[in-house]
């Protein structure tokens, strides 16, 4: 008996220290997920900037740099994102076509691990389009694929 209940002590104790330590683990990654996802976050906004800007000579800089950002981390989620041949493209509408194609896989991302409150995902009906923006920088719709109609769209 005496041993019956040490190996129920035993198995239990293992159990609860293996169930603490995932959860542990999880936290773990969560927390440098977002931390991942914030610099994601920051470069995709900066490049989302000089969009709408139209300045070519900016876009390349900032295009590589999310490129940088994204190739460092460490989550597979992240690493899955592929901004394209942006800033290589001849002009401003190909980089935009480029850019719509990325945002979708972002979006998603972000969705999953929605942990930072400072962006928000826009819609524009008109287009049919998606983005991210930052609203503590910019609370208006900047919509980045209408440009003639910049405050068209909506946050959702």
């Amino acid at each position: 008996m005496k041993t019956f209940l040490i190996l129920l002590l035993s198995i239990t104790f293992s159990t609860f220290t293996f169930a603490q330590f995932h959860q542990h683990s999880a936290k773990v990654h969560n927390h440098k997920l977002a931390i991942e996802l914030d610099k994601v976050l920051e470069a995709n906004q900066e490049l989302f900037s000089t969009l709408l800007k139209n300045d070519q000579s900016q876009l390349e800089i900032a295009s590589n740099k999310l490129r940088e950002v994204i190739a460092k981390s460490s989550s597979k989620e992240i690493k899955a994102l592929n901004l394209g041949n942006m800033a290589k493209a001849k002009n401003k509408s190909q980089n935009i076509e480029i850019y719509g194609q990325f945002l979708p896989k972002l979006i998603e991302v972000f969705k999953q691990n929605n942990i930072n409150q400072n962006y928000a995902i826009y819609y524009c009906p008109m287009v049919k389009k998606y983005w991210i923006q930052n609203i503590k920088i910019q609370s208006k719709v900047q919509n980045v694929f209408a440009q003639d109609m910049l405050e068209c769209g909506e946050k959702i």
